[in-house]
């Protein structure tokens, strides 16, 4: 059986921290308590199924995760709010951004930057992110880095690279880039699409010179993503 998170710490889950433990349940993945674990146990042999899969989900998490192995248990699930870290869709960002001088887009922003970061880094309020401090340096790593840029593309509905943490370090920096992305109210021209990726691979080729301690998961996953839409472009 290949078995799900247990809420008894083992050798399999004791290096888990509460920032792992956190983001799995966010995902959708919740802890078995021992009773759980032995009834599903008993449910998983009667079903005498090849390799049955004993777990505690939580669908309407996976729903707002969009976990990929796992959006097959998702159709029709509606995702209910969180009310840790409601997100709101990229139309009310917008909406609340429009008619803004660009310091209030700015600041507007921001808070969703640090209220995004407190939850992917488990801090307790927005406050405790530091604008001006590297994110890098608050604990956040690959995974996690990826779960901010998605929680922000779904809060901004923007189309944003996996590599956006290591672009843009600070949540100031970020925000500043996020807000500039409103700024223009006009539709400019999309242009050539090759053109904008050959330019995002410059882009992350220039930041991993800059910083060498990336890590090698980010690298080669930035890396692969960008030479694929470059195949599609042709």
């Amino acid at each position: 059986m290949a078995w799900g998170l247990w809420d008894q710490t083992s050798e399999m889950s004791g290096h888990l921290d509460g920032l792992a433990l956190s983001r799995l349940r966010r995902g959708g993945i919740q802890p078995m308590t021992t009773a759980q674990g032995l009834a599903l146990f008993d449910a998983a042999t009667a079903l005498g199924a090849p390799q049955p899969i004993p777990a505690r989900l939580d669908l309407a998490a996976l729903t707002r995760a969009g976990t990929p192995l796992l959006s097959g248990l998702t159709a029709g699930v509606p995702a209910r709010p969180n009310a840790a870290a409601p997100v709101a869709a990229g139309g009310g960002m917008a909406a609340r951004l429009a008619g803004l001088s660009p310091a209030d887009r700015e600041h507007e922003v921001l808070q969703a930057v640090q209220a995004a970061t407190a939850v992917v880094l488990g801090h307790a309020t927005p406050g405790d992110i530091d604008p001006e401090r590297r994110i890098r340096d608050m604990g956040i790593d690959s995974l996690t880095a990826l779960e901010l840029r998605n929680r922000l593309a779904t809060e901004t509905g923007l189309s944003l690279p996996a590599t956006l943490v290591f672009d843009h370090p600070t949540p100031a920096e970020l925000a500043r880039h996020l807000a500039g992305e409103f700024g223009d109210e006009s539709a400019p021209d999309a242009g050539d699409p090759a053109e904008g990726i050959v330019s995002q691979f410059a882009r992350l080729e220039t930041a991993l010179a800059k910083d060498g301690d990336v890590d090698d998961e980010l690298r080669t996953y930035a890396r692969s993503r960008l030479l694929a839409l470059l195949d599609l472009v042709g």
